[in-house]
């Protein structure tokens, strides 16, 4: 039976797969070079939804703001934790140290984004009278002297 006008003859689909195979290898570098930006730049996408996210839970103490903040705080972080694991399919002789340096300084913008809200809704201990509780009062002598 004929094929379908939208499937590629035999003849199409061997030559590209035998295209696929005579790449050479400043071909397959710059792929993975592009595949490597492409995941560095990733956490960068999410950075603005995170951020109306947090903006829309408001700054009571509920179950959204609660999800939400620890969502926007461990994400980045099991992201970091894991940077290796992310690029180590990509790897290749000349290394991807710029890649990764992207990847860690974005999650590190988007973990800053969490530690906003956290500083907005007063839950980091930022001001002086937060700590009021770790000042040494002193008390000084009581007594007289003579005239």
């Amino acid at each position: 039976p004929p094929l379908p006008a939208s499937f590629p003859s035999s003849s199409s689909s061997s030559s590209s797969s035998s295209s696929l195979k005579a790449r050479s290898p400043a071909s397959l570098e710059s792929v993975r070079q592009s595949r490597a930006w492409t995941l560095a730049v990733s956490p960068g996408k999410s950075i603005m939804m995170t951020a109306f996210m947090l903006y829309m839970s408001g700054r009571s103490l509920n179950i959204f703001t609660i999800t939400t903040t620890t969502g926007a705080l461990v994400n980045p972080i099991r992201s970091m934790l894991s940077t290796r694991d992310t690029f180590d399919r990509l790897e290749s002789k000349d290394g991807l140290l710029a890649q990764k340096a992207c990847f860690v300084a974005l999650n590190l913008f988007a973990l800053s984004v969490g530690l906003y809200k956290l500083l907005s809704m007063g839950l980091l201990p930022a001001k002086a009278g937060d700590w009021t509780g770790y000042v040494q009062l002193w008390e000084g002598e009581e007594g007289t002297t003579p005239i």
